[in-house]
């Protein structure tokens, strides 16, 4: 089996856990579908990896909540389990961002917030066509399950079970009673209806475009994540995490 290493620095461990396996490793593949699975070291690895899209398990180490992973304590056994193909897999949805035919992909949250502090803007969400509700704020994040245990909970938000709903949180709202929306990901829209400084959208942190006044960001589900899941995995339960 070829397994394809994404880490922040050479995990010469991992590879030679891999080898010792009868496994085949490869340092950050150029192409990951030449590759029968992936590791990720690191929540920055895993989401600099599905920001371009993966088709193969991936088996993520030291995630951060809300991703099933496993421990560096655990990282070799559960790589071993791997390269000879003992593991199940979890299916987790990616967002997808589309604003005026530029998609971008998420695994944790999409983000429209105003590029200079301490200043509003005007947001509407829609849900399968319908309106349901607009307000004036910072910003506003839209989490899938796996990022309903990070900022937006801290901001919030609800912790989503696994599935294909989202956890919409508006930040730092100008009425300090807003509330928050649990609604499904599919035919989701989040329209900047006025703005006093540029509107930036952000995938998984990661700084992708300014969202013009007027224009709407519609949120989809149009692909997945394979995750690797051994014996080793913490698994996640909903309302873990962030509180």
């Amino acid at each position: 089996m070829k397994i394809g290493v994404f880490a922040p620095s050479p995990a010469t461990a991992i590879i030679d856990a891999i080898t010792d396996a009868g496994g085949e490793a490869v340092t950050a593949p150029a192409e990951t579908d030449g590759v029968d699975a992936l590791v990720t070291v690191g929540e920055e690895a895993l989401l600099a990896l599905v920001s371009d899209g993966v088709s193969v398990p991936v088996l993520p180490i030291d995630a951060a909540a809300g991703i099933p992973s496993v421990t560096a304590d655990d990282a070799l056994d559960a790589v071993t389990a791997l390269v000879v193909g003992d593991f199940d897999t979890e299916t987790v949805p990616l967002l997808s961002a589309t604003v005026d035919e530029r998609t971008v992909r998420a695994l944790r949250d999409v983000m429209l917030v105003t590029t200079e502090p301490a200043r509003i803007s005007e947001y509407a969400i829609s849900s399968a066509g319908e309106r349901v509700a607009e307000f004036r704020a910072d910003g506003v994040v839209v989490a899938t399950p796996a990022g309903s245990h990070g900022y937006a909970r801290a901001a919030g938000g609800s912790v989503v079970a696994p599935g294909e709903l989202a956890s919409i949180v508006p930040i730092s709202p100008f009425a300090i009673d807003r509330s928050h929306w649990v609604l499904p990901m599919a035919d989701l829209s989040i329209a900047v209806v006025r703005d006093e400084a540029e509107v930036e959208l952000l995938a998984d942190t990661r700084r992708e475009l300014i969202v013009p006044a007027g224009s709407s960001v519609d949120i989809s589900v149009t692909e997945t994540v394979s995750i690797a899941v051994v014996a080793e995995t913490t698994p996640v339960l909903p309302g873990s995490g962030v509180r």
